[in-house]
Formats: structure tokens, sequence, C-alpha cells
């Protein structure tokens, strides 16, 4: 409303001053019988940019001292706006920080399942990445195909497969890189197993 006292405050970002009632003014809702005072709106700032209006009055004969008060607190209205943005800036940092502190730990929380889930399974399960390398298996793993943990890692896949199935490997990968598309992700298919003896045994893939 253009004639309300906070709006022109907040629009002007200067000090209004009320000297009589005034009908222009009816959104303050004051009785006519406070016409013999003085009603004062006072802009409090934050970079130039009205944030908050205060508002006060007098009667009329301590409106000279009344100004002064207003001046002399202007200043200390404006600091302590930039006490409470602080304030909030604080308040919110925590929240953050708190709730960075939550998801790593929900993190923390679900890899450590997951990492008992793939420990304590029955089923050999082995990592590798897009060229093949095995970057991590879980116990079972050691105990089906007879090597150990370090033998492995760093290592082809291909060593866990008779040659035979060499090619059919890389032509896996080889479609996945240049196409993207994992063809065989979700699919299940038996094959042969090579253990470190190099004895051979059926084995069911999943990938």
């Amino acid at each position: 409303d253009s004639t309300d006292p906070i709006a022109i405050v907040a629009r002007t970002g200067e000090t209004l001053v009320i000297e009589e009632y005034d009908e222009r003014f009816t959104t303050t809702h004051l009785p006519e019988h406070f016409s013999n005072k003085v009603f004062y709106f006072i802009p409090v700032s934050r970079l130039d940019k009205t944030v908050a209006v205060l508002a006060t009055s007098s009667y009329w004969d301590q409106k000279g001292d009344m100004q002064k008060k207003i001046d002399a607190i202007q200043p200390l209205l404006d600091q302590v706006v930039l006490a409470i943005e602080n304030a909030r800036l604080y308040e919110y940092s925590q929240n953050e920080i708190s709730n960075r502190i939550e998801a790593e730990e929900a993190l923390k929380f679900s890899q450590q399942r997951y990492q008992t889930i793939v420990e304590t399974a029955v089923d050999a399960i082995i990592t590798i990445n897009e060229l093949g390398m095995i970057e991590s298996i879980n116990p079972a793993t050691d105990k089906l195909f007879g090597y150990a943990k370090d033998e492995l890692i760093g290592q082809n896949v291909k060593v866990l497969t008779p040659d035979s199935y060499y090619s059919e490997h890389d032509t896996y990968l080889r479609n996945y890189q240049v196409t993207g598309q994992k063809n065989v992700i979700g699919v299940g298919r038996e094959v042969v197993g090579l253990r470190k003896d190099k004895t051979t045994f059926p084995l069911y893939l999943t990938m």
C-alpha cells in the first residue's frame, strides 16, 4: 500500500514522522485521541536496504528530544540487524555442518553394511574397472578360485577363465567402452571358471 507508513519507509529508506493523525494512514489503526502525539517510523537498514521498520511515538513537547534519540540509535539499529544476520548465518552454517555430518554417517553406515554383506556372502563377488582389472574380491572368491586376495588385485579378470573365454570377455568390454551399453549387466549365464591350480568348474556368472 503506497499510503502505509511502513511501505513508505521501506521504499524511501528514510525516517517518516507523522505529526498529526492523518486519515491517509488508516492502516496504522491509530485511535483519534492519539492525535496529540507524534509518530515515528524508523528504517533499519542492511547494505543500503531497509530490512525492518521500528515504530515509536512521543508527545508534541517531546518531539525534539525524540528526534535526537532517533539520530543516536539509528547506527545501533543497523548494528543490531548485522548481529541478527550473523547469528542467522551461524545457525545456518551449523545446520549445514550437522546435515553434512549426518549424511557422512549415513554413507559410512551404508558402506559398512554393504561391506558386511559382501564379506559374508557365500558367493564369490568381484569388482573390476572398465579395463577388466580386478579391484576387489570377497573371501568367498579366495575359497572358490584358490587365490589369495593380493594375488588377484590388479590382475585382469580373465585369469579366472580358460583361454577359450578370453575373446568373449574382451568383446563384452570393448562393446561397453565403445557404445556405453551394458548388454551383459543383470544377465546371468553359465560359463567355466579356472582355479589357480588350473582345474576348471562350471560357474554361473552374473554381472
